[in-house]
């Protein structure tokens, strides 16, 4: 697996049992157990269940197949971010709870096609924004996002971090966005038309390690 980037699959779960999703969610495992590409992380963030979903996640967890965190969280989007924190691939995935892969090469072909993509063709446009009027390439992605990445490790940035990105709709977002996950940190996507007072509180109420708008590129 030398060559083999990590692949992080993230589930969000919560009383699987008393709502019926027991036996979906076995399919949604095996279905990522199954994959012929084998350097996957299973994560699967539990909202602290309590009709016996626990001892299922315990099963699979014990046979090495999931990585189960359960903790309350505030619903499926906050838990998907949890699991965002935790994840240590270069490439995440998320998988519902009563979703499946339908073909055991699925994330193979996923993998092989990004890689292919930004190495074979690196001019290709990557991102394209405003109907076309602006675009960066896949070299151009990666060596940008690169030095954001670089910026964000020298201020410490890391795993359990979030950064707030508070940036206008461009592709200057999206890059760093992608640096932010090359840090392993979590970010929070702001527009910086908000009113400075809802910033403010987003930002104390995530507990933003770091901000980043236009003057960290000055």
């Amino acid at each position: 697996m030398k060559n083999m980037p990590l692949v992080t699959v993230i589930t969000a779960a919560y009383n699987l049992i008393k709502c019926g999703r027991k036996d979906t969610f076995r399919q949604t495992v095996e279905s990522v157990q199954c994959q012929t590409y084998k350097n996957i992380e299973h994560i699967v963030i539990d909202g602290a269940s309590n009709d016996g979903t626990i001892d299922l996640l315990k099963e699979y967890q014990d046979m090495g197949w999931i990585k189960y965190y359960s903790e309350p969280d505030s619903g499926l989007y906050d838990a998907i971010n949890k699991g965002i924190l935790k994840a240590n691939g270069k490439y995440v995935v998320v998988l519902n709870s009563d979703d499946f892969y339908c073909d055991e090469h699925a994330i193979e072909w996923l993998v092989d096609k990004i890689e292919e993509n930004a190495k074979q063709y690196p001019n290709r446009k990557a991102l394209v924004l405003d109907f076309g009027q602006d675009a960066v390439c896949y070299s151009e992605l990666w060596e940008q996002s690169g030095r954001i990445y670089a910026a964000l490790k020298c201020s410490g940035i890391g795993p359990e971090d979030i950064v707030m990105l508070l940036l206008p709709r461009h592709p200057r977002m999206l890059i760093a966005l992608l640096g932010v996950l090359r840090c392993g940190a979590a970010a929070m996507l702001v527009e910086d038309s908000y009113p400075k007072e809802r910033i403010d509180y987003m930002k104390d109420d995530a507990a933003v390690r770091l901000v980043l708008d236009e003057a960290f590129y000055e």
